[in-house]
């Protein structure tokens, strides 16, 4: 996500966001099966630019970065059952990396003005 090819975009960030964060506010109380389900369907949603990039710089021989950390502190989060932190976790850091290439862009345009 660092290397700011490909920025976020916000309306995919909003409607990603949107639609997982109904999943896992409407199953946060439940701890069925299929919640769990649910709320990885949810954590993959909104983490998947974040669980690609840690993918594929770990297939690049680059395996510590931020997208492993965030990608290791989710599946932790999982692991114990506290998929809510997971999701908020994933969610944060592209919120994050969206208001910090929006900073890059503008400080970049005023610089070249």
């Amino acid at each position: 996500m660092h290397d700011h090819e490909e920025k976020p975009n916000l309306i995919s960030l909003l409607i990603r966001g949107i639609i997982s964060l109904a999943i896992i506010l409407f199953l946060h109380a439940e701890t069925s099966v299929g919640t769990m389900c649910f709320s990885l369907a949810a954590i993959i949603l909104i983490g998947y630019p974040v669980l690609s990039e840690a993918i594929e710089e770990l297939f690049q021989g680059h395996p510590f970065n931020e997208c492993m950390l965030m990608t290791i502190a989710a599946a932790g989060a999982c692991c114990i059952g506290e998929y809510h932190e997971a999701y908020f976790v994933l969610l944060l850091y592209a919120v994050g990396e969206y208001l910090q290439d929006m900073a890059v862009d503008r400080s970049r345009h005023s610089i070249e003005q």
